[in-house]
């Protein structure tokens, strides 16, 4: 338990669990199990009270529902990420915000300083120690509503959180209660925001990039400072993709910096994507260099486009980049890495595709394993790039990655 205890009740489960105190439950279901040793929670072996009581949970896998009041969660091990429990958020009244999220547009949900942190929609942003009840961090800087939040994530591995918005503000934290503003991107109001932010090498020198659809140039724009701390210098225009002028219905969806190399994707809204990722190479050439995936991949669904990014880990995946494209929004989909000291060529043959029983949609890591997900089957990774398991989800239904 979190707090120790001489006895023990049904409550004091349900809190260490993240369930409201007086949810019904038996030591056979499968929180208990695993709280009482993930080596009984597949098997039948008897359990008691008086050998839950020293025990404190640990992580847990979890995927928000597609209506952000519920949470689906599964234990580590349990029926091998199989059977998902599906139970309701107790946050005030305020829902989780699945369509932006904190660390991620594809990715609401994330494990960050023994936390998991979410936003909500009462403009805050709230941690849970488990998954079941969410406390609130901060409210959002600048006294932002989350529809004008047009990016979130962890550009800098896990220093720093930072967020902007439709006007090119930015904000980071390096704890996610207290904000600090960096110099605003442009005077003028970008159409679309900041929809991206990286950090990475780039030559010898550390830089983060943002990105976004500004009504000054004209088109979609990369700016950039130097450094390897915050994010808190002025910011100068790096290049604008001209082929974008006067399509503000663009913008780049996900940006990672590989090799001396900067890699991104550009989504179209309003229910267009392309089949296609870019970068900017070692020798800066160009910003728009093609690799073009559309013999292979065709888009069928616009409201899901392609995404590259690292793993960071386990350490079998963290010298690759990863590009999915997503099976709800292409045909036939899938999930393609290649190793992060490669020079890119502009040929799709540099890239192998990952081999899986079907299409994933999101894709996750965890210090052990690598995750992609649908709304119905989990593929794991436990030991290299090749061989993924699948398994089929019941109980719940997927609706994003999943955290760990």
């Amino acid at each position: 338990m979190t707090t120790p205890y001489t006895s023990i009740a049904a409550s004091d489960l349900n809190a260490e669990l993240g369930y409201p105190s007086g949810t019904q439950i038996s030591l056979g279901s499968p929180g208990p199990r695993y709280l009482y040793g993930q080596s009984s929670v597949n098997n039948t072996a008897q359990i008691d009270f008086s050998g839950e009581r020293s025990e404190t949970l640990d992580r847990v896998y979890l995927s928000p529902s597609s209506s952000g009041s519920s949470m689906n969660r599964n234990f580590p091990n349990t029926s091998y990420l199989t059977t998902w429990e599906n139970f309701s958020i107790s946050a005030g009244g305020a829902t989780m915000i699945n369509s932006i999220g904190v660390f991620g547009r594809d990715n609401p949900i994330a494990y960050w300083l023994g936390k998991y942190w979410a936003s909500f929609s009462d403009n805050t942003i709230k941690y849970s120690l488990n998954g079941g009840s969410w406390t609130t961090g901060s409210s959002l800087p600048g006294g932002n509503s989350w529809s004008a939040i047009s990016y979130a994530g962890f550009p800098n591995g896990t220093t720093y959180i930072v967020l902007a918005d439709e006007s090119g503000n930015i904000w980071y934290s390096t704890n996610g209660t207290s904000w600090t503003g960096s110099p605003t991107i442009t005077t003028d109001t970008l159409t679309l925001g900041i929809s991206c932010v990286a950090w990475g090498n780039y030559n010898g020198t550390n830089y983060w990039v943002v990105t976004g659809y500004d009504n000054t140039t004209g088109a979609i724009s990369f700016w950039g400072q130097s450094g390897g701390g915050a994010p808190s210098g002025s910011w100068s225009l790096f290049t604008t993709l001209t082929n974008y002028a006067g399509s503000f219905t663009e913008e780049v969806g996900s940006m990672v910096f590989m090799n001396s190399q900067i890699i991104y994707t550009v989504d179209g809204l309003f229910n267009t994507s392309e089949a296609k990722l870019w970068y900017l190479d070692s020798g800066g050439a160009s910003w728009q260099n093609l690799i073009d995936f559309s013999s292979l991949q065709t888009p069928t669904n616009g409201a899901y486009g392609a995404e590259v990014s690292f793993a960071g880990e386990p350490s079998f995946a963290a010298s690759y980049v990863f590009a999915i494209f997503p099976g709800s929004g292409y045909s036939p989909g899938g999930l393609y890495y290649i190793s992060n000291s490669t020079t890119l060529n502009g040929s799709t043959g540099q890239w192998t595709l990952a081999s899986m029983s079907g299409s994933p949609t999101w894709f996750a890591a965890t210090p052990s394993f690598l995750l992609a997900n649908n709304a119905s089957t989990v593929w794991v990774a436990s030991t290299a790039l090749t061989g993924w398991l699948g398994y089929a989800v019941s109980g719940a239904t997927l609706a994003a990655a999943i955290a760990y």
